[in-house]
């Protein structure tokens, strides 16, 4: 039970982590000044210069860490503390008695609702903590040959991220519990909690 759960919140932190770097709205651009280029020298009659700053360019795309480390470290925390929170409650995995199938199906149940609440959690996340890029001014005149330099940033707009993230979570959860049914395990309820059944 523990290993299952422990598995798939690894594996949902990291399509987590993907859908948050690459799928969550992006947030306000953090601006990377550069230097105005030195005055020019001054000529009788002149009395000031301007220069014209003009649009900006992606040079990075949301930083890795520490998101990864949040991800990666809470999302199996949860995980691991999910299953020992049903282990001690007394569910256990056993494989399943000839004539059985229904008492299978809670195990595929509730991995289900474990991914969906984890997709759900990964766009609220992504609502608090919006993943920011990083800009740098251009300013005029820009080079002839390449004046509007192409972004180097890779995003994709996936809808509402409430749906979308929950239903890849929902599916994540389907798909491991469908391997387990393919493996003839089942989820057990006793009284008084069980360890976990390794056979």
């Amino acid at each position: 039970m523990i290993l299952v759960f422990t598995g798939l919140g690894a594996l949902l932190s990291v399509l987590g982590l993907l859908a948050w770097r690459y799928a969550t709205p992006l947030g306000n651009p953090v601006h990377v000044g550069i230097p105005p280029p030195p005055p020019p020298p001054m000529d009788d009659g002149k009395i000031g210069y301007i220069y014209i700053i003009d649009g900006y360019t992606y040079i990075d795309g949301p930083h890795w860490f520490p998101a990864t480390v949040w991800f990666l470290v809470v999302g199996t925390a949860i995980a691991f503390m999910t299953a020992a929170l049903l282990i001690r409650t007394g569910w256990r995995l056993v494989h399943a008695a000839p004539g059985e199938p229904g008492e299978r199906w809670p195990i595929v149940a509730a991995l289900s609702a474990f991914g969906g609440l984890f997709g759900l959690a990964v766009s609220i996340a992504g609502r608090a903590a919006q993943p920011r890029i990083y800009s740098v001014v251009q300013s005029e005149p820009r080079d002839p040959q390449n004046p509007y330099p192409d972004s180097n940033l890779i995003h994709y707009d996936m809808g509402p991220t409430w749906v979308m993230f929950t239903g890849v979570g929902v599916a994540a959860g389907l798909i491991v519990g469908s391997m387990l049914l393919l493996a003839n395990l089942r989820a057990a309820h006793t009284d008084g909690g069980a360890q976990e059944s390794t056979s």
